[in-house]
């Protein structure tokens, strides 16, 4: 806050007017008139207030620089030599010799000074220029943003109803250091901002916002023109660029932080809103997301229940609940889901969707994870309906003391290892794909099922799959829900389950509502579902009570 009020400050001073030039020279003679007639009531030139002339040409150096100083300096020497006698109350005149040399004083006086100023001015001039410029890429930077943004805001017009900033954040650019070295971000993000002018006229300004974040100052006339800019923005972001003859590409997300022409809402406020969108963005893997009310809401949601999760642990709030896994082939249930759920001291239940995908980016995630394998393997142990499956987030693939507690805790509770199963959704496979497989080949040379969620989702090769130490396939519910209605859904479906079993995988489906669903998915050779029709996730002896009233056989599926 107290650089930018000195920045203001400076800014203020060094600006230039018609009505601040006419306020400092009103100034200036009215300080000439008064110094005049001091110099006269006080005996006459040869008093030393004479030299009271000099503060004119002093100020006229200070705002005008060595024009003003040399002007002020004469036009002040003038006065004083042609109008005012030496002495007054003699009346004795003045000779070229007196007031010529006190001319010539006064006017070196005046330069000099004038010097002086315009040397100061351009000094201070070029601390607020680079105060506003990146060094890096010579891009506008923060400071300038927020002039922009106030000066923008307070001049929109009828035709520009709508005024955005759009913030880009190069979310693969630490990987991209990594491999060619400090100095490509400032390379890449130049070369990004430059053809991002060129692309899209709408974008008034580029300001480099932050080491892998871009500013853009849009002016629209509505909504639909935002919308329309901000996935040509993206697209063009994503295109390859060479840098030190390297072909370049990142992958960029943005956020649109807005205000309507009668809202009004600080710089810093917009600034904000950019920046909620655009965490958003990233967090969800969109490529865009403009600001709602909503989003700040649920993301401030989201952080009250992270702070809660570590106490909610220790007071043992959380717990499992049971989602049947059914064999299509004679409708005989084949296993269970693990899934956590948070029951609050008021006796309402948190699903994991409100706070898992925040959780899964902080450290909390590893005692999360524990507390799961320990429960699902207490269940495992009563051989009730298994194998149990439980969930693993990419962070915890990733954490060879995480797997190992996981074969330790299994081998160490007497639960063969058949009776478990680990569940990793497929874009989570792609994190790190050297490390994943490495960990989950341990898995299975414990004995421990493997299976692939999410599958046909992510952005995995069949050849990578092939290799992956996996037992079994998950296919999404989104591939499920059309299958009744759409020929095309139930033939992409069949190759989703030939492919499964041509890497000689079993293969559940998931999000199964209807017996028409499950009669299709059996007809076309799935192995398993998973969904509403049978059950939905429930406690323990929920479910026990489940398989009693339906009088099911249960045990190790086949």
């Amino acid at each position: 806050m107290l650089n930018r009020l000195w920045l203001s400050a400076k800014l203020f001073t060094h600006q230039r007017s018609w009505t601040r030039h006419i306020l400092y020279l009103t100034t200036i003679a009215v300080l000439l008139a008064v110094s005049l007639v001091l110099v006269f009531y006080t005996g006459g030139a040869r008093s030393p207030y004479s030299y009271a002339v000099v503060l004119p040409a002093l100020l006229g150096a200070a705002w005008f620089g060595v024009p003003g100083g040399f002007l002020t300096a004469l036009l002040g020497a003038l006065l004083l030599g042609l109008y005012v006698p030496l002495d007054t109350i003699g009346g004795e005149p003045q000779g070229p010799g007196h007031w010529l040399p006190r001319l010539v004083i006064f006017v070196f006086i005046g330069v000099i000074a004038g010097a002086l100023h315009d040397r100061l001015r351009r000094q201070a001039q070029a601390v607020i220029e680079a105060e506003r410029v990146d060094p890096m890429t010579g891009l506008p930077n923060l400071f300038a943003l927020r002039a922009e943004l106030d000066s923008s805001l307070g001049h929109r017009s009828a035709d520009e109803s709508r005024m955005a900033l759009m913030l880009l954040r190069a979310t693969d650019l630490a990987e991209i250091i990594d491999v060619i070295g400090l100095g490509a971000d400032d390379k890449i993000m130049h070369e990004v901002a430059q053809y991002l002018l060129r692309v899209c006229p709408e974008v008034t300004g580029v300001y480099r916002f932050g080491g892998s974040e871009l500013g853009f100052v849009i002016r629209a006339k509505d909504a639909q023109t935002l919308k329309r800019v901000a996935p040509t923005l993206h697209q063009a972001a994503a295109a390859t660029f060479e840098v030190d003859g390297m072909p370049i590409r990142i992958e960029p997300a943005i956020g649109i932080g807005h205000v309507d022409i009668n809202g009004e809402p600080w710089t810093d406020e917009l600034i904000r809103r950019a920046r909620v969108a655009l965490r958003h963005a990233t967090t969800m893997e969109r490529e865009w997301v403009a600001y709602e009310p909503r989003i700040e809401s649920n993301q401030k949601g989201t952080m009250e229940l992270i702070a809660g999760v570590e106490q909610a642990l220790q007071a043992g709030e959380f717990e499992l609940h049971y989602q049947p896994k059914m064999r299509l082939a004679d409708g005989q249930p084949a296993g269970a889901e693990a899934l956590a759920r948070w029951r609050q001291p008021s006796g309402e239940i948190v699903l994991p969707l409100a706070y898992i995908l925040k959780l899964e980016q902080t450290s909390l995630i590893d005692e999360f994870s524990r507390f799961v394998i320990r429960a699902a393997i207490d269940y495992a142990g009563s051989g009730l309906l298994i194998p149990v499956s439980i969930n693993l987030a990419a962070r915890n693939v990733g954490d060879e003391d995480l797997i190992d507690t996981l074969i330790d805790s299994l081998q160490a509770s007497g639960t063969p290892a058949a009776h478990f199963e680990v569940e990793v959704t497929e874009s989570a496979l792609m994190r790190d794909p050297e490390t994943t497989t490495r960990m989950l080949a341990r898995l299975r040379a414990a004995g421990i099922g493997v299976c692939i969620d999410d599958f046909g989702t992510g952005f995995a090769s069949f050849g990578y799959l092939r290799r992956l130490p996996a037992t079994n396939v998950k296919i999404d519910r989104e591939f499920i829900s059309p299958l009744e209605a759409d020929a095309k859904a139930r033939r992409l479906m069949q190759s989703i389950v030939e492919v499964g079993h041509a890497l000689g995988l079993t293969v559940t489906a998931e999000g199964v509502e209807t017996e028409g669903q499950a009669r299709i998915l059996a007809d076309l050779g799935c192995d398993y579902g998973q969904g509403f029709l049978w059950s939905a996730a429930q406690p323990a002896d929920g479910l026990q009570a489940w398989l009693d009233a339906n009088d099911f056989a249960v045990g190790h599926r086949n």
